[in-house]
């Protein structure tokens, strides 16, 4: 018999973080949420919190988004006002 050892998990590598605004799944109201995005393996993912003192613990996180494949447009601010007002 012989034993072997597992691989240690890769950690999160944390590579932003900060305050975003984001609509509610089932309230369509708007919500200030804590943002943390990482990447482990090339794994990406943006978790959330409701409040900053909870991002070290990621099983406190709101919800998670898998961001791979999704573009990301920055809005000027005339696009901004037509899609969420002033």
């Amino acid at each position: 018999d012989t034993l072997q050892l597992r691989a240690p998990p890769i950690p999160d590598e944390w590579l932003k973080e900060g305050w975003l605004v984001k609509q509610g799944a089932v309230k369509k109201s708007w919500k200030k949420r804590w943002f943390v995005a990482t990447n482990r393996a090339d794994n990406f993912r943006v978790l959330y919190f409701e409040k900053e003192a909870l991002k070290t613990d990621f099983k406190k996180a709101k919800g998670e988004i898998q961001p791979c494949g999704y573009r990301v447009k920055k809005l000027d601010k005339e696009e901004e006002k037509k899609e969420f007002g002033e």
